[in-house]
């Protein structure tokens, strides 16, 4: 493990607090190695826990259904239909970035990038506007449990 990656630990372990994992559940998910991540990370959880990968698949998107958080009945009639649908096929939006850290966020941003981003090729937030000038690339790969798989080919989560 790499000396910055004690230190965050350490940090955290002194400025955070202690939760009960079952309060919190949402945080609670696979954790990917101190060396690099990248892609790797997706492609060995797949590997471990028996998951099919399916990348980029047409009006694939980062909820199956907006059900899938909890929303009540009311308030997902309250919801914008164009919200609803951005979550249930992100794939079939595209993106303009143009973002940047100002003032004196900028130096963290740095830090950020050389402490964690460049060496796990996660975090990759930008610093300025020219480093997503010629576009960014994202993709929606969902992980599907395999013994789900239904007669037609279909994937369910029953």
């Amino acid at each position: 493990m790499a000396i910055q990656d004690n230190i965050t630990q350490i940090w955290v372990k002194f400025s955070g607090r202690k939760i009960n994992p079952n309060d919190f559940e949402w945080l609670i998910g696979p954790v990917g190695n101190t060396d690099l991540i990248k892609d790797k990370f997706i492609f060995e959880l797949a590997e471990e826990e028996h998951l099919e990968i399916q990348k980029n698949l047409p009006n694939s998107g980062l909820l199956e259904k907006m059900e899938q958080i909890g929303i009540s009945d009311n308030d997902k009639y309250q919801l914008n239909d164009k919200v609803a649908d951005f979550y249930e096929n992100t794939s079939n939006y595209d993106f303009e970035v143009w973002s940047e850290w100002k003032g004196v966020f900028k130096p963290f941003g740095k830090l950020l990038y050389l402490i964690f981003s460049k060496r796990l090729q996660q975090l990759n937030l930008p610093l300025n506007s020219i480093d997503t000038a010629k576009g960014v690339v994202s993709e929606i790969i969902k992980l599907k449990n395999k013994k789900l798989k239904k007669p037609n080919g279909q994937f369910g989560t029953e």
